[in-house]
């Protein structure tokens, strides 16, 4: 086999064009009248068998190495490439890829397998948006073909069980003939389009998506008997319960949510299902919890830091109080300070008050009469008391003194 490079493009009648940049920009969407979500055309002219190479592949929403991946194929898995474009090949893989739709364009038909066990989907509306990822965001470009209203899908799984089904998104495989994107250089050819192995190889790995539908009425008539619930199924509905769980308790302000159990209870599903759609689910949701224990940490060491530097500056500022106290006359605990005067007033009633530089600075007394003033009089002393009345222009502030401190014994 020679791998599949440029001159591929000589087997392929057409070529595609990527779309614009400003395409990008723009947010498509989730339907697009009828006439603007054609079918694939299946041209067995232009379509050639190839196998992924010998590291798998990944099937890409978008012809870019930016593209968010739809399927993964282990190395050797069929592909049907329809077309080539730079360094990309538009192909086909059996069983469908594994995209998002918006629950509002499903309604529920049934199940299929043996004991019901995947819901089956119809689609009610027209051009239906099929996603990498349960947004419907630029970053989240949809595939080139879209939904038509009566397709049935089946269903892997929901984005959150807990919202109305035409709120939430489902994960579906899409329907046979949706095209995803890979690089072209990743895959070999195969054959021709209609020798009879690949088309009984494609047969038999596209049988996941032949299954025949069991109508609800049907369902509902059946023998109740349990179905066999396969330990991958278990497993996911734990993991998924745990999700459900932490993501509410998240939601409302919870800060000692157990992720440690969710992840442990996911990294079991990936055990059992690495290469499958429950697998690649739960290896997400491990990264997103991952992400979030970084965040925590990230939190935590900027609140140490903020704690740490309010601790220095809180010394800091003490530091620079104990400076500011020592320049400070009143030395950051009296009221006021001065030399104690004896005078008298109008009416020849005895009056004391404190002078600082030739002036009186307060009228003082000691209304508790646990300080006799007269012991300090002509001493330099600091005072702390209550204030009976505030200085003004004509007269001191009156302080009635509760503490009292000599600070010079020398004599004015």
């Amino acid at each position: 086999m020679t791998h599949l490079n440029l001159s591929l493009a000589g087997l392929f009648v057409g070529t595609f064009l990527l779309a614009a940049p400003a395409g990008l920009a723009q947010a498509t969407p989730e339907t697009t009248p009828a006439a603007q979500a054609p079918t694939p055309a299946q041209n067995p002219e232009t379509v050639r068998h190839a196998r992924a190479g010998a590291e798998g592949v990944k099937v890409l929403n978008i012809p870019d190495g930016k593209g968010l991946a739809v399927k993964h194929l282990k190395a050797g898995a069929l592909l049907r490439v329809h077309q080539v474009s730079a360094a990309f090949a538009e192909v086909e893989v059996p069983g469908g890829l594994e995209v998002w739709v918006y629950g509002r364009y499903l309604q529920s038909i049934g199940a299929v397998g043996e004991g019901g066990f995947s819901p089956l989907m119809e689609v009610v509306g027209d051009g239906v948006n099929m996603r990498p990822r349960p947004e419907a965001t630029t970053a989240h470009f949809p595939l080139g073909q879209r939904l038509k209203r009566g397709q049935r899908v089946r269903v892997i799984g929901r984005r959150d069980v807990q919202l109305p089904a035409a709120e939430d998104w489902f994960h579906i495989f899409s329907p046979t003939g949706v095209r995803g994107w890979v690089r072209a250089k990743q895959i070999t050819v195969a054959g021709q389009p209609r020798a009879a192995d690949w088309n009984a190889e494609w047969a038999a790995a596209d049988a996941v998506n032949a299954v025949t539908v069991v109508q609800e009425s049907a369902l509902s008539k059946a023998a109740p008997q349990a179905p066999e619930v396969s330990q991958l199924d278990q497993t996911m509905s734990a993991a998924e319960a745990l999700w459900i769980t932490a993501r509410q308790a998240q939601e409302t302000g919870a800060t000692d949510v157990d992720w440690a159990a969710v992840a442990a209870a996911h990294t079991a599903v990936v055990a059992l299902d690495a290469e499958g759609a429950a697998g690649r689910l739960a290896a997400e949701r491990i990264l997103w919890i991952d992400a979030q224990k970084e965040v925590a940490r990230l939190k935590l060491d900027l609140l140490e830091e903020h704690e740490r530097r309010m601790a220095e500056a809180e010394a800091l500022r003490d530091e620079m109080r104990r400076k500011s106290l020592a320049r400070d006359p009143l030395w950051g605990r009296f009221r006021t300070r001065g030399w104690l005067e004896r005078t008298q007033n109008a009416v020849g009633e005895n009056l004391w008050r404190l002078i600082w530089g030739g002036t009186a600075v307060a009228e003082v007394t000691c209304s508790s009469g646990r300080y006799d003033l007269a012991l300090f009089a002509g001493f330099e002393v600091g005072v702390m008391g209550a204030t009976l009345s505030p200085a003004t222009p004509s007269s001191p502030a009156r302080i009635d003194v509760t503490g009292i401190e000599v600070i010079s014994s020398r004599y004015r």
